[in-house]
């Protein structure tokens, strides 16, 4: 997608059409008075939606768009739970020692990662809005569940994917506007932009505030510990990128440490539902 349209013009239009989609089929069950943020509400709304939406997945498409591999940037994301793991260290609740090892581990491995390979391959400028994106829908997300989660996951994604998918196209026409004669509707770009829509927007955010309601937001965050996994298999499968062996070293380190930081947190779950 971000091979053949301006990154953020393209993100924009995948969140503004998810929440589209979303909003007619959520309309008629809800009502359209139920999907409006509440007066006391919209500051809030916004700057989630900003976070989560416009910079998280924002810095982290630019960051491609300037030469990130897409199996680096999928370690980039997946420190989301070990920064979540660092903001309860200072605002609670407090991480379990497990926990702590990971996000240890993790910050480690990151460090590594950034400081050498990351850095060699793309530059300082895009491994730093890559780290930007994964702070910013790790505060988003840490914001959310202080605040309680999602008490309606439909409503809150509607919320979100348009006001998001706005602030990109927002972004996009102050960045990137002159460049977006060059768009390029291929068969590639079409299908990369209906599948983002609707398994990696549409569904996958529902999914996940529907998890952050019922458990832990570092759990709610365990897609990270996968994308590596796969974004370097399809790297070297579909593409033929392969990493160096630094990121080889990197990387488990990083995997590690997300796995430790969400073990520990299920297992803190466990003790605090058990009778």
């Amino acid at each position: 997608m971000v091979r053949d349209a301006p990154p953020l013009l393209a993100a924009g239009i995948r969140f503004t059409l998810a929440g589209l989609i979303l909003l007619l089929i959520v309309a008629p069950r809800r009502g359209i008075r139920a999907l409006l943020p509440r007066r006391h509400h919209v500051f809030i709304t916004v700057l989630l939606a900003l976070l989560l939406i416009t910079l998280g997945n924002g810095g982290v498409v630019v960051a491609q768009r300037q030469g990130i591999p897409s199996w680096l940037a999928a370690l980039l994301v997946a420190t989301i739970p070990v920064w979540l793991a660092v903001m309860r260290i200072f605002w609670g609740p407090r991480p379990t020692r497990m926990t702590l090892w990971g996000t240890g581990i993790g910050l480690l491995g990151t460090a590594v990662l950034v400081s050498t390979a990351g850095l060699r391959i793309s530059g300082f400028i895009p491994i730093a809005l890559g780290l930007a994106g994964a702070l910013g829908w790790a505060v988003g997300a840490f914001v959310s569940a202080r605040r309680g989660g999602a008490q309606d996951p439909f409503v809150t994604t509607v919320q979100q994917l348009l006001i998001g998918g706005l602030g990109l196209l927002i972004a996009s026409a102050v960045i990137e506007s002159g460049q977006w004669q060059s768009t390029r509707w291929t068969t590639s770009f079409i299908a990369a932009l209906l599948w983002l829509t609707v398994a990696s927007s549409l569904i996958a955010l529902v999914v996940f505030y529907r998890i952050t309601a019922l458990t832990s937001v570092s759990v709610a965050s365990t897609y990270a510990f996968t994308n590596p996994v796969v974004a370097m298999v399809l790297s070297v499968v579909v593409l033929g990128v392969w990493p160096d062996q630094v990121s080889v070293i990197a990387a488990p380190l990083v995997i590690c440490g997300v796995a430790l930081v969400i073990y520990g947190d299920r297992r803190k779950d466990t003790r605090l539902d058990a009778p």
